[in-house]
């Protein structure tokens, strides 16, 4: 039996196929993780107000309790409040269920990517948080919003495609990354 290499059309229908693969499982494995921690949101909420806060406190920000609402804290004379949408559900969600659609890859490496890339989202978050607050802190408003906005695409959004990407392709970073030194 000969073997025939699939003509462009075929390619360009297969490629097309596996995209659409790709975006159904991973819109439908978003819509039931965020159906499954979406009530377990507050909790993050909460862990990272207090990170957020000893962080702060580490970099010589005093900090005091929200008077009983958990996700307030008071620093300065401003009241503070990580929002849901501080949280970064959204995007550890978008992560896992990206890398879940992602076909041709081991279940062992699929759960080593999400592992790392939610660590990675987390501290990007929280970093996110930090820098925003300190800006409230030491400039004005205006400037704390538009670095908080800043920060939101660039740490959360190009954060979110960076770490995809480096897992996709992390054999090749992590060669990179011997060659110089760092691993």
């Amino acid at each position: 039996m000969v073997n025939v290499p699939p003509s462009r059309r075929e390619k360009k229908t297969s490629i097309k196929n596996e995209a659409i693969r790709f975006l159904l499982v991973w819109g439908a494995g978003f819509a039931l993780l965020y159906m499954i921690l979406s009530p377990f949101e507050s909790l993050l909420q909460g862990v990272e107000t207090e990170h957020v806060r000893f962080l702060l406190e580490r970099v010589g920000v005093s900090t005091t309790a929200g008077g009983g609402v958990p996700f307030q804290f008071v620093m300065g004379n401003k009241t503070i409040e990580i929002s849901p949408l501080c949280s970064g559900l959204v995007e550890m969600i978008l992560l896992t269920s990206a890398i879940f659609a992602t076909r041709g890859e081991k279940i062992g490496a699929r759960i080593q990517g999400i592992a790392a890339g939610l660590i990675l989202l987390y501290g990007f978050n929280l970093f996110r948080m930090v820098v925003t607050l300190l800006q409230l802190e030491y400039t004005s408003l205006s400037f704390a919003a538009a670095t908080h906005d800043l920060l939101f695409r660039l740490l959360l959004i190009v954060g979110f495609a960076t770490i995809y990407g480096a897992w996709l392709h992390r054999r090749k970073v992590w060669e990179w990354g011997r060659e110089k030194g760092l691993v």
